[in-house]
């Protein structure tokens, strides 16, 4: 009884095996399962055909393509920093990308290019930006800190038209205010900061200079008027 059992089951196995197998072939050969789209999730300013175009699929790849190496293909393009590729059956592949931050505008050779908060060019067209940068110096901290405050403090970021680099310092700069702080200051200092303004803002005490470089305490110097 028991090598009955046996021989059935080696036999499911071997159907199941011969099963799977012809409906592998089905797929790689079936018009129905060719890859007939491929959507992009996540993207916001880089340009969606030329980063469809950089992925290099095969006309003829079918559904059940390995999407591993696609997905690492879209995770090394510039301005990408991860993606992930998911099948939609019968014939669609979903790229989902992380795009990098544009934070800001360099001036180079003549030119404008826009930056990420790596100080990474972006290929950005200027027209795909969604919200405004202000114009900086290409420095890899200023970059990051500007990444940073692009997150914690939007209103502030949005209000910003200069930054620069001054030796370990930067200046964050808008119309009628500036802000000196540590290039390296983390997302505290820079919500303190916000909480800082808002105080201000809610008093009707206008400023032209805030120092937060100092641990635990902010200098404003007020406007005049």
């Amino acid at each position: 009884m028991k090598r009955r059992w046996l021989w059935l089951g080696l036999l499911s196995l071997a159907l199941l095996a011969g099963v799977t197998t012809l409906a592998w072939i089905s797929v790689q050969r079936l018009e129905f399962f060719r890859i007939r789209s491929i959507e992009v999730a996540g993207i916001r300013h880089l340009d969606e055909r030329d980063l469809v175009s950089r992925l290099a699929i095969p006309e003829q790849a079918h559904i059940l393509v390995d999407t591993e190496p696609i997905a690492e293909r879209a995770a090394v393009l510039p301005g990408v920093r991860d993606a992930a590729v998911t099948r939609r059956w019968p014939g669609t592949l979903v790229v989902t990308i992380k795009e990098a931050p544009a934070v800001a505008w360099v001036r180079e050779e003549g030119q404008l290019l826009v930056i990420d908060d790596r100080a990474g060019v972006l290929p950005v067209e200027p027209a795909r930006l969604t919200t405004s940068l202000p114009l900086a110096d290409r420095d890899s901290a200023l970059a990051a800190l500007l990444g940073r405050l692009q997150v914690a403090d939007p209103q502030w970021f949005a209000a910003l038209d200069r930054a620069r680099s001054d030796g370990p310092d930067a200046w964050l700069e808008a119309p009628g205010h500036a802000v000196r702080i540590e290039a390296a200051a983390g997302t505290q200092v820079l919500l303190d900061l916000a909480a800082v303004r808002d105080w201000l803002e809610a008093r009707g005490i206008g400023w032209t200079r805030i120092d937060a470089r100092f641990r635990g305490r902010m200098f404003v110097r007020k406007d005049s008027a």
